[in-house]
């Protein structure tokens, strides 16, 4: 398990750095289909991404509308890592548009 956290780890960091170097759509874009898999492993590592993603680089760069949607009905997904990653989420929007907008 630790292998596999580790490798999770160095994907997410891959990603950022693709994030970064204005390849944002094609990443988000990829991230937002992940959070219709399956398993909830890859939808809690898409969740993880698209935060830190945001955190590091706004929501000028990683745009919230395309995944706003698709995040909500996560915060009663069955998994809990997955429901967890989607509080954190949307706390992260919370900070970056406020709560008018959230409503």
């Amino acid at each position: 398990s630790q292998w596999t956290t580790k490798t999770q780890g160095s994907a997410i960091d891959i990603l950022l750095t693709y994030i970064e170097i204005d390849k944002n759509a094609e990443i988000e874009e990829e991230l937002i289909k992940g959070l219709e898999n399956k398993t909830p492993k890859i939808v809690q590592a898409c969740l993880e991404t698209l935060r830190r993603g945001l955190s590091e680089f706004g929501s000028k760069v990683l745009p919230i509308k395309p995944f706003l949607p698709k995040v909500v009905p996560l915060l009663e997904d069955r998994d809990k890592n997955v429901r967890e990653e989607s509080k954190l989420l949307l706390i992260e929007v919370y900070k970056w548009i406020g709560k008018q907008t959230l409503m």
